[in-house]
């Protein structure tokens, strides 16, 4: 938020109560304190580990920002010296009056400490009262940020600043910095109307470079109200930044896995405070010891307990300064992993309950060495990894995706909080090679580059080109070695923007996927998720070579939801239980609410099967059993309420928070870290059922998902008849910005009585059914992206898959029952449309069965005079603005343009994502606006104008599948 308008800071050191402020020491083998107090004016010094020797004190500009770098203690880190004094042992007491003459405030200075041994340890003065702490953020030519502290209760205030001349043509070794009260809604407009006279001075900062960074302090003497802007002088123009609070950091791993239930939370006030760990967890039943932070959070398609704390998943222990970790328990927290959480605070070995509260010295919440949105894992006493939980967020949160799909195949997430532009944006990345056959190759490359793909179609060659450049709003200058010099983990300001690969590490890939090789986590502290979505990011070649071998748009991640619909049934009750979740790795949060139970409810649990008939809409027969596909043993699950979430089904609400007995109405809200919104397990598009309290079934509802305001439907449906009969209906929602949710495959077929067939391999080909009811063999499934891991695919790993290779993700096809897939390769709109190919089920080796995918979306053809060159590009915005529509919404479905007979005339079949109405489709046809894609007579035989122009969803009705049985094996 911004800093309050009502804010104003009377600097008047005279005016401050008593006050003591206190360093805590926890570093380099010594603990202990050091306390200043101001009304005796004296200090006192009471360490242990520092040997026996004169010991040498000063006070720095500059606080200690715990966890945040290697060697803390440095003056690039801590600032010059303003005090210095010693004490002839490590418990001490001296007069400091001196010290209090000098009219400064202790809060946020560094207290650093040369001990007999010949090291340096250092840690920040902090006064009992509380701190309200503001930052501003530059970028070039001046890049750094500047933070204004005060302490409750007193009056004065100070600036701080780690500002660095980022821009290699000119010099700044200070700069002035002014505040603004103006109301202007940005830098950009204050700016343009600036009048100088109404910025009130505070002072002047010193600058560094990206080499030599240097850290300045301002007591301030006076701030008027209303301050919104920090503007910097630069003599020939200015630079501004917004005020903004630094809210204090809460991050919670709620655990609730393997019969254990409790919390890890984490506080850390701002970058310059220590960091407070609450730990309460029950039911540990003397099982488990170690615990730790490790790098990655928990994967978004939930797996069963056993796999989702893999080293695949989770990594190893988070060790961002790659330590040693042989340190002798009880040694000081800079000795150990930052993750180390049960080497510096004790293990959990022998605890059934626990809680406790502890201070840590190196575990940041704040900074490239957060561990906010990685994980805490809690280990059985021999080492094995036994519960763990994601890390959360500090609030809302907003995500952007880009999703690989060819070369290189996998995601990254970029996720920020949704309120603060200067908070952390978390990288997560899981990239390996498509090809199974691929070596392993390093260090490419990596950024966010200025455009999203911007080609004729998605699979040309040549898309990664159209990017542009480097995303570098701030034109940071790239040409020469200077760059690559300055350009560092350490300095990321110097760094373009976009240049992920400089501000943190290149990237390796490899052909193996899924494993801890592919898995990166980064916090970048210079980039803002808005400036990101509607970009793209660019892989280039390895050892650092420029080509670029793949990319991918940045879109906006949605997070998926849903609700239940109207309810079916014999009884009374009614209401409503939504899902959603808040993070990629988040649990789902369930918010019920039911009215009309009259005490008779029972169970509630997610079933197999949406409703598909209104007589006996809850029956088995119907709708399935409870969804349980990891197959837990209910026999084994606990009494309802009495376990974690894990040890029941994951259709099995009623049993993982407690049933419905005795109710008549019934509202709660439960957190789910086992029933996935997205993926192959996805709960959406089945049904919920209420249970009499004898466990019949009283009242059902299909979970429907949410459509968000900018999605749209695509709907497709594939008919079989003759030897396999019924439909597969697909449906997935599109978005503007090209990208889509998982497409949702309802499947209900069946082998004809005389076959005896049970199951059905399944895959969809590249071109759809034959003229002659041919069916595409398994050597044409569609394979847009030259995928080779056949032997790799599975649901775990579906990105290993062709995209047709339905067998693969979800196995053999059932032709006995009604099924519900979920699918996360395919796609029903855009240029990789499943639409307008074959669907296959091949029976056995000789018996194949084959249906065309057909669009209940609104689709048509446009039939126009043959032209020498036809934009795909041009023609999907026509049709877009006749329908005054996005054009994302308008896909060119697979085989067109397509010639007539006499090559005259070509025509194009087309789909719209969405709802559009059938006058509207129709008058695309004769369209002026349709230009040279505009129907012509000469291509509309007399007597028939416009019959060939009626929507394919329309023909639906009067068009069969076409069903081949073959006698020989196809290859």
């Amino acid at each position: 938020m911004l800093l309050p308008r009502a804010l104003t800071l009377f600097i008047l050191w005279g005016s401050a109560s008593c006050v003591q402020y206190r360093a805590d020491f926890n570093m380099m083998g010594v603990t202990g304190w050091i306390l200043f107090d101001s009304t005796e004016q004296k200090s006192t010094t009471n360490l242990t580990g520092t040997g026996t020797c004169r010991i040498n004190i000063s006070l720095t500009t500059f606080p200690v920002m715990y966890g945040h770098f290697a060697s803390p203690c440095q003056k690039s880190h801590i600032g010059e010296s303003v005090f210095t004094f010693s004490v002839d042992q490590p418990q001490a007491v001296v007069n400091v009056s001196s010290l209090f003459e000098q009219n400064i405030s202790l809060d946020a200075l560094s207290v650093l400490v040369d001990t007999c041994t010949g090291t340096r340890i250092c840690a920040g003065l902090t006064s009992e009262s509380h701190v309200r702490t503001w930052q501003a953020r530059f970028y070039s030519p001046i890049a750094g940020n500047i933070y204004i502290r005060q302490v409750t209760g007193e009056a004065g205030a100070r600036v701080l600043s780690d500002l660095k001349n980022v821009d290699q043509t000119r010099t700044f070794p200070n700069v002035t910095i002014l505040v603004s009260q103006s109301s202007a809604t940005s830098c950009n407009t204050l700016l343009g109307s600036l009048d100088p006279k109404s910025l009130t001075k505070l002072g002047v900062l010193t600058v560094g470079s990206p080499l030599e960074p240097v850290k300045s302090r301002l007591e301030i003497s006076t701030l008027n109200s209303n301050v919104h802007f920090a503007v910097l002088n630069l003599t020939s123009s200015y630079m501004c930044a917004e005020i903004r609070s630094v809210a204090m950091k809460v991050v919670s791993a709620v655990v609730n896995m393997q019969g254990i239930k409790g919390y890890f939370t984490f506080q850390q006030p701002s970058p310059f405070d220590l960091t407070t760990i609450i730990v309460n967890l029950t039911n540990l039943d003397r099982r488990v010891g170690p615990y730790h932070v490790h790098q990655f959070p928990l994967p978004q398609m939930r797996s069963p307990s056993d796999s989702s704390c893999s080293n695949n998943n989770l990594g190893g222990h988070w060790n961002p300064f790659n330590l040693n970790t042989q340190a002798p328990r009880g040694s000081t927290h800079d000795l150990f992993e930052v993750g180390d959480l049960s080497a510096k605070h004790g293990s959990l070995e022998n605890s059934n309950n626990f809680q406790a509260t502890f201070t840590d010295w190196n575990l940041p919440l704040f900074g490239r060495n957060s561990i906010v949105g990685r994980s805490v894992v809690m280990h059985l006493p021999d080492g094995t990894r036994f519960a763990c939980a994601s890390l959360g967020y500090p609030g809302e949160v907003s995500v952007a995706k880009a999703a690989f799909r060819g070369l290189v195949v996998g995601t990254v997430l970029f996720t920020q909080l949704s309120s603060d532009p200067y908070s952390d944006v978390s990288v997560f990345m899981d990239l390996s090679y498509g090809q199974l056959s691929a070596p392993s190759t390093m260090n490419h490359n990596w950024h966010v580059h200025n455009y999203p793909i911007s080609t004729e179609t998605d699979s040309d060659k040549g898309g990664c080109l159209s990017t542009g450049g480097h995303w570098n709003p701030y034109n940071i200058d790239t040409t020469g070695s200077v760059y690559t010099v300055n350009c560092a983990p350490d300095s990321p300001f110097a760094c373009e923007v976009g240049d992920i690969s400089g501000k943190h590490k290149t990237v390796d890939l490899q052909s193996q996927m899924g494993t801890v090789a592919t898995k990166n986590f980064f916090t970048d502290t210079t980039s803002w998720l808005s400036g990101m979505v509607g970009r793209s990011l660019v892989i280039h070649g390895p050892n650092q070579a420029g080509p670029r071998i793949a990319c991918a748009n940045l879109t906006l991640y949605r997070f998926p939801s849903a609700r239940s619909d109207f309810w079916l049934g014999t009884g009374t009750s009614e209401g409503q239980v939504r899902f959603s979740q808040v993070s990629p790795q988040g649990p789902t949060i369930l918010n019920i609410s039911f009215t009309g139970l009259n005490a008779r409810a029972g169970g509630y649990h997610i079933h197999i099967l949406p409703i598909k008939s209104t007589q006996e809409p809850c029956s088995d027969t119907n709708i399935m059993g409870h969804f349980n596909p990891f197959s837990v043993n209910t026999a084994s699950s606990p009494a309802p309420g009495n376990g974690t979430v894990d040890q029941y089904e994951i259709g099995d609400i009623s049993g993982k928070f407690g049933d419905l007995t005795g109710q008549n109405s019934f509202q709660n809200q439960y957190t789910d870290g086992n029933m996935p919104l997205s993926g192959p397990n996805s709960i959406i598009g089945r049904s919920l059922v209420i249970h009499y309290a004898n466990g019949s079934r009283m009242r059902c509802a299909d979970i429907s998902a949410e459509v968000s305001q900018d999605g749209n439907l695509v709907i497709a449906k594939a008919m079989f008849s003759s030897a396999i009969t019924g439909t597969v209906m697909m449906s997935q929602l599109s978005f503007p910005d090209g990208s889509f949710g998982d497409v949702m495959l309802e499947v209900d077929v069946r082998a004809s009585q005389s076959s005896n067939f049970a199951e059905a391999s399944w895959y969809i080909a590249d071109k759809p059914v034959g003229s002659d009811g041919t069916c595409p063999g398994e050597e044409e499934m569609y394979n847009p992206f030259n995928t080779t891991n056949m032997n790799n695919c599975s649901q775990d790993r579906a990105l290993s898959c062709l995209v047709g290779d339905l067998t693969g993700r979800h196995g053999s096809l059932s032709l006995k029952k009604r099924q519900l897939y979920n699918d996360i390769l395919l796609q029903l709109a855009g240029d990789f449309t499943a639409v307008h190919r074959a669907l296959v089920l091949r029976l056995n080796n000789t018996t194949t069965a084959c249906a065309n995918i057909h669009p209940e979306s609104p689709s048509a053809t446009q039939i126009f005079p043959t032209m020498a060159s036809f934009s795909r590009h041009d023609f999907r915005k026509r049709v877009a603005d006749v329908l005054n529509l996005h054009i994302s919404r308008v896909s060119i479905l697979p085989g067109s343009p397509s010639q007539g007979p006499d090559g005259k005339c070509q025509q194009v079949m087309y789909l719209v994502s969405g709802e559009v109405s059938q006058e509207k489709l129709r008058s695309v046809k004769t369209s002026d606006m349709m230009g040279v894609f505009k129907e012509s007579k000469t291509c509309i035989p007399t007597g028939n104008t416009g019959l060939m122009l009626v929507p394919c969803r329309m023909l639906l009705s009067a068009m069969t599948a076409a069903v081949c049985l073959l006698r020989s094996l196809r290859h």
